[in-house]
This record gives structure tokens, sequence and C-alpha cells, in this order.
């Protein structure tokens, strides 16, 4: 449950002054989360994976190894950041399958 769920609970039970105080409360956290825009590494990270998906389409299956060495603009980055940003598209636009414990990444 979220704290918006909460209070939508809390005021639905009470009346007069602390349903409105209540609301306020409500509109203050809602307005807080639509205001946060994307920090400069979330958006580069974005960047990041419109390129791996461009090298995904070109390719049967890959590793992170592979997708390190062979696609555009992914040469220096360390194998961890790739993996993290390929376990976060999986089963999305990516699949991940292992066979002789090795992991390759494909399309969905």
């Amino acid at each position: 449950m979220t704290r918006i769920e909460a209070l939508n609970v809390a005021i639905g039970a009470v009346d007069g002054e602390v349903a409105e105080v209540l609301t306020k409360m409500r509109d203050s956290i809602a307005k807080e989360k639509g205001s946060r825009k994307p920090t400069k590494t979330q958006m580069e990270n974005e960047a990041i994976k419109a390129r791996i998906l461009d090298f995904l389409a070109t390719v049967e299956r890959a590793t992170v190894k592979e997708v390190i060495l062979l696609a555009e603009g992914c040469d220096g980055l360390s194998s961890q950041k790739v993996t993290a940003l390929l376990s976060q598209m999986v089963g999305k636009e990516v699949v991940r399958t292992v066979e002789k414990k090795v992991a390759y990444f494909s399309l969905a």
C-alpha cells in the first residue's frame, strides 16, 4: 500500500477539518511524485540500452562480452553495467537464455 492509497482510506474514514488536512497531504505527495525527472545517469543509461537493442537486432544472440566488444558505443563499459542494463530489459525487450553456464541475450 502506498502513502497516497493510505491517505485515501483515511480521508474516507474521517470528516471535517481532519479530512481537509489529509487531502492537502495527499495532494502534496502526488505533486511531489509527479515532478521528478530522470537523472543524468538514467538518461545516459537509456541511450546505452537503445544502442544495445540496436546491436541485438543484428545478431541472433550475444553474451555480455560480445555486447561490450561489438556494440557501437559500448566499448569501455564494465561487464557489471552492461549486465545490469540487460537485466532491466529482460522480460520486456530482451530474452535471457543460459547454455553451459553462459548467459546469452537476444531480442524477445
